[in-house]
């Protein structure tokens, strides 16, 4: 059945809100083809990080995100949401099938985390010492779930301290190699009008962003399987992570070498003793407001003319 139609106008607002998902060094490796009575989700291989990122998996999430940003937006503003998660050899840089349904009424949850895009951002300064309640980390744990996915909460010294030790190696095995070092310094930018890339005093210390202090928060996103289409699920869940976090007054940050090179990963799960496969880790707290660091243009991001492929997940 054909999708409803959106007006063109409403589209650029909803794509908008999609684009201000986070990526790795604000790659932002998405693309989306508008077409009638819905959109695709696209991954733009052009913009993923050939040594931080081979198997394309961090730009995956990152498409999944933006996908949650751009779901959430149709919603609060009524129109029914059909998604069809569509990553396989045979759907290539497919990642996601966006229907428009009929008018559908939106709830309160879905307004709160709409109102957070705009304010999300990666926070990489020191946080305060100042412990997340209870009933924050329980959202947070909630949110992960509802999208199908688990999330680890590590908040004990020891185990922080451990964390930071899988980081701090990973980091130091990362900077050991000149391309890794080549395609930072390719992303990392002085130019105060870049709509891409990350500020050079923006730049993280990775292994000084898990103080060994009871007051901070670990959080470890899992999923059950390890596929292209889990990878999108798990985007879907760290935004609204990070977007419920926003909401609750919290911020974040990424602590990505320990998830970007596969034995560290495999010694996080194992150091954790988790069943899953970990996606993302993240810490949590309270900090100061940072600025939020520029996207590009939509028309930079469309594209036209994608072919269909059959979907494999439903997403509602």
């Amino acid at each position: 059945m054909p999708g409803a139609h959106v007006h063109r106008d409403l589209l650029t607002s909803v794509l908008h809100a999609a684009i201000q998902a986070p990526s790795p060094y604000n790659t932002q490796p998405w693309r989306f083809g508008p077409r009638r009575g819905g959109v695709d989700v696209l991954l733009d291989r052009d913009r993923v990080l050939a040594v931080a990122d081979q198997d394309g998996r961090e730009a995956r999430i990152a498409c999944g995100a933006a996908l949650f940003n751009l779901r959430t937006s149709l919603r609060t503003k009524e129109i029914g949401v059909h998604v069809r998660l569509t990553p396989s050899p045979s759907s290539g840089e497919l990642l996601a099938d966006v229907r428009f349904g009929a008018r559908q009424k939106s709830c309160g949850e879905e307004h709160m985390l709409a109102a957070a895009i705009p304010n999300r951002h990666t926070n990489r300064e020191p946080f305060l010492p100042r412990p997340l309640p209870g009933r924050t980390r329980h959202a947070l744990v909630r949110a992960a779930g509802c999208e199908g996915t688990g999330l680890y909460l590590v908040d004990d010294p020891a185990g922080c301290r451990a964390v930071s030790e899988l980081v701090e190696a990973a980091a130091e095995a990362q900077h050991g190699d000149p391309r890794y070092l080549a395609e930072l310094a390719r992303w990392t930018t002085d130019c105060p009008r870049a709509s891409d890339g990350v500020p050079r005093d923006a730049n993280p210390l990775w292994h000084k962003e898990v103080p060994d202090q009871r007051e901070q928060l670990v959080g470890v996103l899992l999923t059950s399987g390890d596929t292209a289409a889990d990878q999108v699920r798990a985007g879907l869940a760290l935004q609204r992570v990070l977007l419920t976090a926003t909401a609750w007054g919290a911020t974040a940050s990424f602590l990505s070498p320990v998830v970007e090179l596969a034995e560290s990963r495999a010694a996080l799960r194992s150091m954790l003793d988790i069943r899953g496969h970990p996606q993302a880790v993240v810490r949590l707290g309270y900090g100061y407001p940072r600025q939020i660091t520029a996207r590009r243009p939509i028309a930079d991001v469309l594209v036209v003319g994608v072919s269909k492929q059959a979907s494999q997940e439903v997403v509602s």
